[in-house]
Formats: structure tokens, sequence, C-alpha cells
């Protein structure tokens, strides 16, 4: 009652400072036309900035993009396609979903924007290049990202909606855990979770062996809060049958 709120900071994460680091994914590629992307951002800046760029057949570029009318999440493919506002020093959880013919993207399980139209089918299966955090060509300084990532996720599949609300929900689990759900281990691809604290590999844990090799991004081993992990508001005056279930 004395208003002596806390906050909880638990866990780990991989900071960019928008600069000088990047984490160097070259190796990873994939086939098919169906994919989703999803990973854990903390954005510090409202610049133009990549979260990831896939230099293959078809430039793929998972970014933060600002033509000067605002920053917005946004899926390159042959042209930037804009989505919603990200919110600064908060984390978020961002999935993109493509298909063959259109791109949505979702965050914290809420489509953000509108459903776009590629330019053309995405085609990972021979990526020269592939950083997070900056260009493929890394000796290109420019569009570094600034701030925090945790838990990048890549699928060769196309996502459900109940899977992407399965996914912000459960974020202790993979989406393969939900019951009922199509997709499958053998579609994860990359999995690098950014969250073992010390040394110079971000680790894929898909299986597909595509370590990433880290320059200059450092941990933060005292990240805030994910926002459905912390406790919920409780007092003793809540009655029993407003209690809700996670």
């Amino acid at each position: 009652g004395n208003n002596n709120v806390g906050e909880l900071f638990t866990g780990k994460a991989l900071e960019f400072d928008g600069s000088n680091d990047y984490v160097n994914t070259t190796g990873f590629e994939m086939s098919g036309t169906s994919a989703t992307f999803a990973f854990w951002i903390y954005p510090k800046d409202t610049a133009y900035q990549f979260v990831m760029d896939l230099d293959g057949t078809v430039r793929t570029i998972l970014g933060l993009f600002n033509g000067g009318s605002g920053q917005v999440f946004a899926f390159f493919n042959f042209g930037f396609k804009q989505f919603g506002t990200p919110t600064q020093n908060q984390w978020q959880r961002v999935v993109f979903r493509v298909n063959a013919t259109t791109v949505e993207c979702y965050v914290d399980g809420v489509k953000s924007g509108s459903t776009l139209a590629l330019t053309s089918s995405i085609d990972l299966s021979t990526v020269g290049n592939s950083v997070i955090g900056g260009r493929f060509d890394t000796s290109n300084t420019g569009n570094r990202f600034d701030g925090s990532l945790s838990d990048f996720q890549i699928y060769n599949a196309y996502w459900s909606t109940d899977d992407i609300a399965y996914d912000y929900a459960n974020p202790q689990n993979l989406v393969t855990d939900r019951s009922g759900t199509s997709i499958g281990l053998s579609n994860l691809k990359a999995y690098w979770a950014m969250s073992e604290g010390k040394g110079s590999l971000a680790y894929d844990s898909s299986g597909e062996g595509n370590n990433g090799t880290i320059t200059g991004a450092t941990y933060e081993v005292v990240q805030p809060r994910i926002p459905q992990l912390g406790m919920m508001n409780w007092a003793k005056s809540t009655p029993v049958s407003d209690e809700v279930t996670l």
C-alpha cells in the first residue's frame, strides 16, 4: 500500500550498441516459400535498423524501418513491407509469418498492420551471408541494431494464429508443444536463444548447427522481465472468482 513496487529482473539477452555489434549467422539456409520468424526485441532507438539480413536468392530483411514518418516494424522483399510502430525500451515478441504470396506481422500475439503482398516468394535456399543486428555485408556498418534481442527462432512453416498466441503466452515453451499444432521440430531451422551469458558464440539449438559468431554484442544478464512472466497483480481483497488462469 506504500507504492514500493518492485520490478523483476531475470534471465539473459544479447545487447547491441547500434554501432559495432552484430552476430554473424552465415551458414543458415532453408528451403521452401513459407517461413515464420519469431524473436523478443527491446528497441532503444527510433532509427532505421536491421534486425536480421539474409542475402538469399531473394534478399530478406527483418527490420525497423524509418522513412521519415516514424519507425515501423518492416519486412524487406524488393522493398520494405511496413507494419505497426515498435515501443521503445520495452520487450516485445515479434512474429513475421510468410507464405508464398503474403507476409504478416504480430506483436505480443496481436496482428500489427495489414496483410501485405510479397513482391516475390522468399528463397532462402542459397543464403550467401546472414547477420543478426546489421547488414549481411559486415564491412558496411550502417543500420546496425540498437537494443537487445533474445529467443530468436526461424521455422520453414507458416504458424497459425493459435500458434502465435501460444508462443506469446508460453515463452518457456516451443510452439511445437501446443496441442493441435501442425508445427513439428523438423520445421525448426534456427533457434538462437542468446542467453548463454558469456562467450563468443550464439548457439543454434535447432540441431541445424548454425551457431552465430558474436562481434561486440554483450550479454545483459539481468534483463527486465518479459511481461507475461511477471507476477499478476493480486490483493487480499481480490475475489477468488476473479482469479485468472494462465
